[in-house]
């Protein structure tokens, strides 16, 4: 096994275990933000804005989805600073189409993800593959 893919795998356990964090009934994500030298910039995780409840309104989906923030924008958020040539891990899939624009726009250059083409998502991840593709951002799905 590569070096880089050791570390990969390692990256996406932490993603995996910031995911643990959500109080989302549904779907946990998590996600983190790394360097070129491979140190953890920042993490995140789906979850409502800050000094927002955690109510009833998590168990109804149409409410829900106009109202959490993907665990990649509060990576982006929490990082504070550039994440300009950074890699992105995500769990438990890639980044839908809207947070892969944002991710390309903050100048992420690698996403790696377990390929986990969810049915609920199929889509938007075809077209997060396209964008990262015109981009050139490399995708990796393990």
């Amino acid at each position: 096994m590569s070096n880089e893919r050791k570390w990969d795998l390692r990256f996406l356990d932490i993603a995996k275990a910031v995911s643990g964090w959500s109080k989302d009934p549904s779907t946990k994500t998590g996600a983190v933000i790394v360097d070129p030298w491979n140190r953890v910039v920042s993490m995140g995780f789906n979850g409502f804005p800050q000094r927002i409840e955690d109510d009833d309104r998590l168990h109804v989906r149409e409410v829900k989805y106009e109202m959490i923030v993907h665990c990649e924008v509060n990576a982006l958020i929490f990082a504070k600073g550039d994440i300009e040539g950074c890699t992105l891990y995500t769990w438990p899939f890639m980044s839908c189409s809207r947070c892969a624009a944002i991710m390309i726009q903050a100048g992420i250059r690698r996403h790696v993800a377990p390929d986990n083409p969810d049915p609920r998502w199929v889509k938007s991840f075809e077209l997060s593959t396209q964008l990262f593709h015109e981009a050139d951002v490399e995708l990796v799905l393990l």
